[in-house]
């Protein structure tokens, strides 16, 4: 396939898996947190605690933030799919899998290194936002690779 096709499809795929994990986090933090926070918070990890204070601007950075990072994760995905595939021989695995992998990644390693504030650890908090990334993340975009690796005769 031409590779603006390539590209097109990552775009589409980071615009619609950016769009469903911010759906869902807003969904689960709908009792504690105002959307405009949530996306404030995703700002505090680049510009730390003056990210509340900052009104909508802010939060237009952490939604900015956002979809960087969704568009990386569909990069990688569509990078590293054709080995996943093969090694989990099933696009609901892969999708399982790459949730788990962004919830490790973030969460482990990229909040820990930014500026936001992490709360403790608590299982149930964990599983939950596990569950939205690979529902919101995991599962579009290996939807999408697999579509277009599939169209492409690169894999079956």
């Amino acid at each position: 396939m031409p590779s603006h096709s390539f590209s097109r499809t990552i775009l589409l795929t980071g615009l619609l898996a950016g769009t469903c994990d911010i759906l869902g986090a807003i969904a689960i933090t709908y009792t504690k947190l105002s959307p405009l926070v949530l996306l404030q918070y995703v700002a505090s990890g680049v510009i730390g605690n003056s990210a509340f204070t900052g009104g909508t601007s802010t939060a237009l950075l952490g939604l900015g933030v956002h979809y960087c990072i969704a568009f990386t994760v569909s990069i990688i995905v569509f990078l590293t799919y054709p080995f996943a595939i093969k090694l989990l021989k099933n696009k609901y695995l892969a999708a399982l899998a790459y949730g788990i992998v962004v919830w490790c990644v973030m969460n482990l390693i990229a909040v820990p290194l930014s500026q936001a504030k992490q709360g403790p650890f608590r299982w149930d908090n964990a599983l939950l936002n596990m569950l939205v990334l690979v529902i919101c993340i995991g599962l579009p975009t290996s939807l999408m690779a697999y579509q277009y690796y599939r169209r492409s005769k690169a894999i079956i």
